[in-house]
């Protein structure tokens, strides 16, 4: 089984595809385990990398673990290549190793890289998922043919998006869960292989020509076997779960909410009424007017999407605005808005 389906050996899951010209990848990320490559990833922000969780079967020690960005040429050192190590290894709390269930994971960078032209963070997928026979790319360092050498260079390979019913007939409804989908030829002959698993398959949006990640290579049975597509982790399945361990938006959001819950009756009955229909609005304006400012100086690439990005601003923006509640001690938390 390749794809990580053995844990004993992670360096599984492009066969029938070719060369990536340089610099074309600018998210994609080699994943090395004591300085060997063991797994694909992809820059979701300037200090994360989105992977497989099965990737991390065999060591989750941060130390052992580093990221190697702007690479192309696994043989060489590339003008753009940044070697960050691993600060932190988040897989998913509900991944199942044995069904391969949630096999997504998070590494955070010791500190961020230098985003250049061919050096950035792709962009999160949108709403709706793109159709079925939608042409997706997927691209790695992995084997060329099912269990032999890593290539040296990035290969792609273009693969159609394939029904979940082709799929449950392919593999067996029982092996397949809503989290996952295939992505490939029935006919076999190009699939992803040993070395791309956690890396990017990704679709192009024709209007803004950015690139969207829709998956993260997880698993196989075989390497472009005929009637044996790959099975991909459904990325916009986790959208939430990445989101709020890369800013811990939704626990900062909910202390946020609850104290003004709190608040809320005795503001009401102590500011004058055209606070909250005049100077809140106007307020709330140009908070956001603020934050679009802020951002667009922030993007010196054109191609830089909105996403975690834009969200980090966002967030960062609002706790400014009240960077008073987060002074307050936790054991004045529960406190009662009385005179």
């Amino acid at each position: 089984m390749s794809g990580g389906k053995t844990l004993s050996q992670p360096r599984t899951r492009i066969i029938g595809g070719s060369q990536a010209p340089p610099g074309s990848w600018p998210w994609i990320v080699n994943l090395q385990l004591n300085g060997a490559l063991m797994c694909g990833g992809v820059l979701v922000d300037s200090s994360w990398v989105l992977t497989a969780a099965h990737c991390f079967a065999g060591s989750q020690n941060e130390q052992y673990w580093t990221a190697v960005v702007g690479e192309f040429d696994i043989t060489k050192a590339d003008p753009d290549e940044q070697v960050m190590k691993a600060n932190r290894i988040i897989t998913h709390p509900k991944f199942n190793p044995k069904t391969f269930n949630n096999d997504i994971a998070l590494v955070e960078l010791s500190s961020p890289v230098v985003l250049s032209e061919r050096v950035m963070p792709v962009c999160l997928p949108s709403d709706p998922e793109p159709p079925t026979g939608a042409p997706c790319l997927v691209a790695g360092w992995g084997s060329l043919y099912e269990d032999g050498p890593v290539a040296d260079m990035v290969m792609e390979a273009i693969v159609p998006l394939l029904s979940q019913s082709t799929c449950k007939s392919a593999l067996g409804k029982q092996l397949l869960t809503n989290t996952m989908f295939c992505a490939g030829y029935l006919s076999g002959g190009i699939d992803s292989c040993q070395g791309d698993s956690g890396g990017p398959l990704v679709l192009q949006d024709l209007t803004s020509g950015r690139f969207h990640l829709f998956g993260i290579t997880s698993w196989g049975d075989g390497c472009g076997e005929k009637g044996k597509p790959g099975v991909y982790t459904r990325v916009v399945a986790y959208k939430d779960w990445i989101l709020s361990e890369i800013h811990k938006l939704h626990l900062f959001l909910q202390t946020l909410l609850d104290l003004l819950q709190r608040a809320d009756d005795y503001v009401r009955d102590k500011i004058d009424q055209s606070f909250f229909t005049k100077s809140l609005p106007q307020l709330v304006e140009h908070v956001y007017s603020t934050s679009v400012k802020t951002r667009t100086r922030r993007q010196t690439l054109n191609t830089v999407c909105p996403g975690v990005a834009e969200l980090a601003q966002q967030v960062l923006v609002t706790k400014e605005m009240y960077k008073w509640i987060l002074n307050i001690p936790p054991s004045n938390l529960s406190m009662n808005f009385q005179e």
